[in-house]
């Protein structure tokens, strides 16, 4: 049998051996290790936790430690950083007891003379201070942001020139703010009020979306195995991404296009919008992952979705009253779902603009004239969002920008969204209309 703390040690190793993608080695874990639901939630707890905290952690290690990191032994390092998670960001857990159970993980899986002896030495100085991070000298904000919120540093020296110092600092403050899920009701069998009065009935704790006429938040945290009960009447779906299928506005049998469409809740969100009467041509390049699409309509009774494997870079033929762009991104605006976004490189992404011009440029193609074309990312980039917009709308005179609203509020033609003291993700939508 083995304990919460012993599987965040071997899926923490692993995930930084292997760079596996976090989200899949917790699932594999769980299931691999037949965890209970107390648990469960520990587990992933440390886990995440130890993740997405890993530049402040290592830091504070680094402080302690009188051997360099990257000559420390992979299983101590593992050791250390499960510990530094537990005794500076589990409040609940006793500092003893953190660092004698970290003391026992080296004990059982590295068995090097005196390194529990080294790990009981760190992790014990570490706690004297506890309040003290070591952070870097503020002189140097990028850097000091970096090792406080613990992201890379091209992202805090970005945001400040994008956001300035205050919006930078609250941007990275609430990417420790883990919303609650969000779901979008499928009114084709249910209204929304109905779905409230059932989830309430079973004990979940819910209430209706300020910003989006079938959104339903999620008060406390929900397996999804409870939420399975439920199958046909709702799929998750963050505001944000809903607010993004009102901009796009699709109506009673109109023809749509979803360019970049998996996993397909834009999609089934603008099916629902238009009664499930017209058709949706929901592609992605990725033939494997259209499944995803074809069994989520299937079990939400949708019956106007026909999924293509296509490149949206790429010439195509078909004429479409409207267009969504949901274009591959960084993902900046969910820091706090995805955590190992936090450590990106900045070359592995600088050739995004170019693809979601590309992906733009080519679907825009294929609108009607007065239809309507949607760009949106679920990052805060300035480079992949309103300078993509602003070299499309100066390559092609013939598209403008155009408000929408939702709920009463007005939105802008280009809206990005911040989960600054919010409910959404950071998100940015582009809403542009084709002279007629």
């Amino acid at each position: 049998m083995i304990t919460p703390r012993e599987a965040a040690f071997l899926t923490i190793q692993k995930a930084f051996r292997d760079e596996k993608y976090l989200n899949i080695e917790v699932s594999n874990s769980i299931n691999k290790y037949n965890l209970d639901e107390k648990d469960k939630a520990f587990y992933s707890a440390l886990v995440y936790g130890t993740y997405e905290r890993l530049i402040t952690i290592d830091n504070i290690i680094s402080y302690y430690s009188k051997t360099k990191l990257e000559k420390l032994d992979q299983n101590v390092l593992a050791a250390l950083r499960i510990g530094i998670c537990q005794t500076h960001f589990m409040d609940k857990i006793p500092d003893h007891a953190a660092v004698s159970e970290t003391v026992n993980l080296c004990k059982r899986f590295y068995a090097k003379k005196n390194s529990e002896h080294f790990v009981n030495a760190v992790l014990r100085a570490a706690v004297k201070e506890k309040d003290d991070w070591h952070l870097p000298d503020k002189k140097d904000l990028s850097k000091y942001l970096s090792v406080k919120y613990s992201v890379n540093d091209w992202i805090c020296s970005e945001w400040i020139d994008n956001y300035g110092e205050k919006t930078a600092e609250e941007l990275l403050r609430s990417s420790f703010n883990h919303p609650k899920m969000t779901i979008c009701t499928n009114i084709l069998r249910i209204s929304r009020d109905e779905l409230i009065q059932k989830l309430s009935s079973d004990g979940i704790k819910c209430s209706k979306s300020e910003l989006v006429p079938n959104g339903i938040l999620l008060l406390d945290n929900v397996p999804y195995e409870k939420l399975s009960e439920y199958e046909g009447l709702m799929f998750v779906q963050d505001e944000a991404s809903q607010l993004c299928c009102i901009a796009l506005g699709a109506s009673k049998g109109e023809t749509i296009m979803d360019a970049c469409s998996c996993p397909g809740g834009k999609s089934f969100g603008s099916a629902i919008l238009m009664d499930n009467e017209g058709r949706i041509d929901s592609c992605d390049l990725h033939i494997n992952k259209l499944s995803l699409v074809e069994t989520g309509a299937k079990r939400l009774g949708i019956e106007i979705i026909y999924t293509k494997a296509k490149n949206s870079t790429a010439p195509f033929v078909g004429m479409y009253d409207r267009v969504l762009c949901d274009v591959p991104c960084s993902g900046l605006g969910v820091l706090s779902k995805k955590p190992e976004i936090r450590y990106k490189k900045k070359e592995d992404i600088e050739k995004l603009p170019k693809i979601q011009l590309a992906i733009l440029s080519n679907c825009s193609l294929h609108v009607k004239e007065g239809g309507v074309l949607v760009y949106s990312t679920c990052t805060l980039r300035k480079e992949e969002n309103q300078n993509v917009v602003e070299n499309f709308l100066a390559e092609n005179k013939s598209f403008s920008l155009c408000g929408f609203e939702c709920e009463g509020k007005e939105y802008e033609g280009m809206t990005e969204l911040h989960p600054i003291n919010s409910t959404t993700d950071g998100f940015f939508i582009a809403k542009i209309i084709k002279k007629g």
